[in-house]
């Protein structure tokens, strides 16, 4: 009995000082944690090990923008024929109107096939130069809806480069 009693008291003993020193232990380190949270200092660590960690941004490379060089478009280049697709009445001439004095170079205008189109189309040589299409489209766009792909004109088809099949949608410049 005595032994078994001692021999208790001795386990009861360890670990009670276990406890303790892990308590201990758990109590320093939340103060040290809450303190330094209130002071709001910089973490710094021992032996200079700050120097390492520390990040610092990198410099952004600079990227020069140049501006594109436009090409320079002779709208007289080549021909057009303009025909009318739609109901509008006088398309065809109030549209030759317009392209002649922006200086295009207009063959002729007159009456498509059928007047149902509703997009107007561009149909161009594939030797028509694609700046020249853009000019022309940014002209076209200013009364009227384009269709989104320019159309290829076989070469024997027309006496012109270039034929627009005026549509019924207009844009808000139409007059």
């Amino acid at each position: 009995g005595y032994v078994v009693q001692t021999e208790i008291k001795k386990n009861i003993l360890r670990y009670f000082i276990v406890i303790a020193i892990v308590s201990f232990l758990i109590g320093l380190i939340s103060m040290a944690g809450v303190s330094f949270v209130l002071q709001k200092k910089p973490f710094v660590l021992p032996f200079g090990l700050n120097k390492i960690v520390k990040i610092s941004p990198s410099p952004k490379p600079t990227v020069k923008v140049e501006p594109t060089k436009v090409q320079e478009v002779n709208p007289a280049e080549y021909s057009i024929e303009i025909l009318n697709g739609s109901e509008i009445k006088g398309g065809a001439s109030r549209l030759k109107t317009a392209l002649t004095t922006a200086g295009f170079d207009v063959l002729s205008a007159g009456n498509a096939e059928k007047s149902d189109y509703t997009d107007t189309i561009i149909s161009a040589k594939k030797s028509v130069n694609a700046a020249y299409i853009e000019k022309l489209r940014v002209e076209l766009k200013k009364s009227y809806i384009l269709d989104t792909k320019t159309k290829v004109l076989a070469d024997e088809t027309s006496e012109a480069d270039v034929i627009i099949a005026i549509g019924s949608k207009v844009s808000g410049n139409f007059e």
